[in-house]
């Protein structure tokens, strides 16, 4: 691993400044408006109750919205037929789910082995969580962006199509299996939450042309509309990511400590999540064969796998958790994002030279 990383850095130079400039100024935007949201609570200007009201518009209402327009986008639907028609689909989709899965097997192993911790006992469902399901979507598109030059062009949409499939089954996983861990159940009624229906409607209003013969896309999107629908939804969703990390930003007005977690819990998930689950990745790309393929999109397939491995917790988790039936999870998670995105920036632009290394040489 650390020879490929000084190999990675003699072959790249400069631009591994660049990748770490990408990695800091990505997570900056986390962090600055997690700050904004505990200055604000410092002011008073957000209170408890309105963290819980804004937390719940956003779950119930602004989510869905960002979800619904990223799947009715014209080019998100091209995309999405490249990814299902293409070789490398069933890949794709395959290995995707079997990442977070393993992940998830590593933050029950991590929680189980110290269990005699304080902060595992008291936030165990939530540290394996924090594991298994990281920033999928925002931050690898910001930091992938910075690096698609070394890729050939015709290959350089199946990047962005990579990271908008992995997000998607994220979102999918977390709000079925992460919510049926934290509730200590498995029932039929997580599925059916706003993220999952708006995900089935955005899917289904894009391929409505195929599925019933009638395209509700090219009506979605038109512009004879009287009113832009299409437009408002999307500017509804674009509020969702901020005002998350404002919320999670609010509980953190005293500071990055919670009553639940404790040093060795907030060490293990960081470890975890941003260190461990990298070689983890590296062994599914080896047994499944994707190292040893030679396609351009094999070899992006690959590098966005292993890319999405080291990104820090999502914050949506803390949703995803309090609906579960945890009454601490926005304060508990909180503290873990503020740690992931202090070490992130090192852990991710190491990772991405050596994913750069492994697939682009």
């Amino acid at each position: 691993f650390f020879l490929g990383v000084a190999r990675c850095q003699r072959a790249m130079g400069a631009d591994l400044y660049s990748i770490f400039f990408a990695a800091v100024r990505g997570m900056s935007q986390t962090q600055l408006l997690t700050l904004l949201g505990a200055v604000l609570a410092r002011m008073q200007i957000i209170k408890a109750a309105g963290s819980k009201e804004i937390g719940a518009m956003t779950a119930k209402l602004l989510l869905p919205c960002f979800v619904f327009a990223e799947f009715t986008k014209p080019a998100a639907k091209e995309k999405l037929k490249v990814a299902f028609t293409s070789a490398e689909g069933p890949l794709l989709l395959g290995l995707s789910v079997a990442q977070m899965l393993l992940c998830l097997i590593l933050g029950g192993v991590v929680v189980r082995l110290f269990s005699s911790c304080k902060g595992m006992q008291r936030s165990g469902n939530l540290i394996n969580l924090s594991v298994a399901f990281g920033n999928a979507t925002a931050l690898p598109i910001i930091l992938l962006k910075t690096v698609e030059h070394f890729f050939p062009a015709e290959d350089r949409d199946f990047v962005t199509l990579c990271v908008l499939v992995y997000g998607t089954i994220n979102r999918a996983l977390m709000w079925t299996v992460g919510c049926a861990i934290c509730s200590g159940k498995a029932k039929f009624s997580l599925l059916i939450n706003e993220i999952n229906i708006a995900s089935a409607l955005g899917l289904f209003v894009a391929f409505s042309g195929d599925l019933i013969g009638f395209d509700l896309l090219e009506l979605y999107h038109s512009k004879s509309n009287p009113l832009d629908f299409a437009g408002t939804i999307d500017k509804v969703g674009m509020l969702a990511n901020p005002l998350l990390l404002m919320v999670a930003g609010s509980s953190l007005s005293k500071g990055p400590k919670s009553e639940d977690l404790d040093a060795v819990s907030i060490a293990a998930s960081s470890v975890a999540r941003l260190i461990l689950c990298v070689p983890i990745s590296f062994c599914l790309l080896y047994f499944s064969g994707v190292l040893a393929m030679t396609s351009g999109s094999a070899r992006v397939l690959g590098f966005v796998l292993m890319v999405e491995s080291c990104m820090p917790a999502a914050a949506q988790l803390a949703l995803v958790a309090a609906e579960g039936g945890d009454a601490s999870a926005l304060q508990n998670m909180s503290s873990l994002l503020f740690y992931h995105s202090l070490a992130a920036p090192v852990t991710c632009t190491i990772v991405l030279g050596v994913a750069l290394q492994t697939f682009t040489a």
